[in-house]
């Protein structure tokens, strides 16, 4: 549960914080859609690169804050390792103005998180 609860909080997170999150639709659903990609494809670098250089990304459930793309980058291949079937899959999304919400289901298998 509490693997579950800190995904969610951490796509979230890179959902609202991400370089480029604007008041267009479309481009908040790409960005939407940039992000679910990087971390579906299990892809730390693709995940560090959606965020600003001066990055402060906290995981409130773990403990865990990763200050600039390095430490993100490293934070996000942990995630991947400790559940290697990681998978986000998109159930609804809104957008309205520099406001979003992104409904999604996790799953994966902790092996060591």
């Amino acid at each position: 549960m509490k693997l579950k609860i800190a995904i969610v909080i951490a796509v979230f997170v890179s959902i609202c914080c991400c370089v480029g999150f604007t008041m267009g639709r479309d481009k908040s659903a790409d960005l939407v859609a940039s992000n679910f990609a990087a971390w579906n494809a299990h892809d730390a670098d693709k995940v560090a690169s959606l965020y600003t250089d001066d990055v402060v990304y906290e995981d409130v459930a773990f403990g865990m804050v990763a200050h600039g793309h390095d430490e993100l980058q490293k934070m996000a291949a942990g995630f991947f390792a400790g559940v290697p079937d990681f998978k986000l899959e998109i159930v609804s999304k809104t957008s309205m103005g520099n406001h979003g919400s992104v409904e999604w289901v996790f799953s994966g298998t902790d092996v060591g998180l």
